[in-house]
């Protein structure tokens, strides 16, 4: 087993698997002793949105001890997540996602030059007394490459999450993330929000773990890290191809990790505008069944730029 590879590997899915459990750098632990049961609200309905692209410059990558060349990326998100509030039950979430990762690949690289998902989120938060907080999001949908679409590339990875607030500079988050197509199937992890001054919140929440400074109320500066880990399938074919038969559509777990510093800054009260830059330091395409993987030889700079918005 390659020590490194693995370190890093749970590293990045011990970060997924928090990412349910109502964490991200916009969220506020709120006062426990304030919040009203969101079971016992009336019916509405909110909405939240958000869309990323970002580009990674390029990267020397190797297959064992023999380099391939180097490797570009460009990556592009969009999310939209309906929540209508049921009483007595909690908030729903009806949505969907996409997600792409486009490489500029040298010719004896055996990877795709695409990886996506599309697929829908449907989910639930519910809160048990004042102190608790749970959801669960299912993500049935298409994980592939940019070869054709079929009913082997449906994949159904699970999200466990929940929260407890300790106070309102406090708040502990758990998760567990479960893929049948991953080489762990199922990974617990745990993060917590801590305002520890005025100005200074410690928000190391995956998959985004960052210090923050609250500048005013309209802008945020931080730093961090940002990990990134998916798993898609191979097409049929795709291992002929590219000389490796072992390669046909098989699960390929693509992890990355990033180190950086931007702001976040809010245009409006609902909406709020990120801008990113630093450094990839890790990057792996794992054909984990057919022992097969490529990984980075060097890091590389990158630059993203979000908006995010509920209504």
């Amino acid at each position: 087993m390659n020590f490194s590879k693995t370190l890093a590997q749970w590293t990045v899915l011990l970060a997924v698997a928090v990412a349910p459990a109502f964490a991200g750098p916009d969220v506020a632990a709120p006062d426990p002793k304030k919040i009203p049961s969101i079971t016992k609200e009336p019916m509405h309905i909110d909405q939240e949105f958000f869309v990323e692209t970002s580009y990674v410059g390029e990267a020397k990558m190797k297959q064992g001890d023999a380099g391939i060349g180097k490797v570009d990326e460009s990556t592009v998100t969009a999310r939209y997540i309906l929540m209508p509030m049921i009483e007595n039950v909690g908030i729903l979430r009806l949505g969907g996602e996409y997600n792409r990762y486009s490489f500029g690949l040298p010719s004896a690289a055996k990877i795709p030059n695409t990886l996506y998902n599309a697929n829908a989120i449907i989910g639930l938060d519910t809160q048990l007394g004042d102190n608790w907080l749970f959801r669960l999001d299912v993500m049935p949908g298409i994980y592939t490459d940019n070869d054709g679409i079929s009913w082997d590339d449906v994949n159904v990875p699970v999200v466990l999450g929940g929260s407890y607030l300790v106070n309102k500079d406090l708040q502990i988050f758990f998760g567990l993330s479960i893929d049948p197509w991953r080489e762990w199937i199922a990974i617990p992890g745990a993060g917590l929000r801590w305002k520890f001054a005025d100005q200074w919140v410690l928000n190391a929440i995956p998959p985004k773990p960052r210090i923050e400074y609250l500048a005013s109320k309209q802008l945020t500066v931080f730093a961090g890290a940002d990990f990134r880990s998916s798993t898609f399938r191979s097409s049929e074919d795709f291992g002929n191809t590219h000389g490796e038969g072992k390669l046909n559509n098989t699960p390929i777990s693509y992890t990355e990790i990033r180190t950086g510093a931007g702001v976040s800054w809010n245009i409006l009260p609902t909406l709020t505008l990120d801008l990113e830059a630093g450094a990839m330091v890790y990057r792996d395409f794992d054909f984990h069944r057919a022992d097969f993987h490529i990984r980075n030889d060097e890091v590389a700079p990158y630059g993203t730029l979000g908006i995010k918005g509920t209504f």
